[in-house]
């Protein structure tokens, strides 16, 4: 992912509003991924059955993290939570509502 400007995603698909989140992650992802975006989703499910199912026709990258080990080391205490990393690596926001996250995204890519 070096060189690319990442979305990092701490969410669950288990959450109540899971469904309308993934979509508006969705349309970020077909907007900018053409142009060096990408998002590195995290999932905080329990259910490993439900992330398998909901994850299936996801895009983008998609980990589990059983033990909450990421979501520690990033002091993730609410989700969904996001780190927004420029093409250096560097994060430069945490999260950002949509329509700000859309404005950064186009500006760290020069768009």
């Amino acid at each position: 992912l070096q060189g690319k400007v990442v979305l990092i995603d701490f969410s669950a698909y288990e959450s109540e509003n899971s469904v309308q989140y993934t979509f508006a992650l969705r349309e970020l992802y077909n907007k900018f991924q053409g142009k060096g975006f990408e998002i590195f989703q995290v999932s905080l499910d329990r259910n490993k059955l439900l992330w398998d199912e909901s994850t299936a026709n996801i895009p983008w990258i998609c980990v589990r993290d059983e033990d909450e080990k990421f979501a520690s080391t990033y002091n993730v205490s609410s989700l969904p939570t996001t780190f927004l990393m420029n093409k250096k690596g560097v994060i430069v926001a945490r999260s950002l509502d949509f329509n700000s996250l859309n404005k950064e995204i186009q500006k760290l890519l020069g768009d």
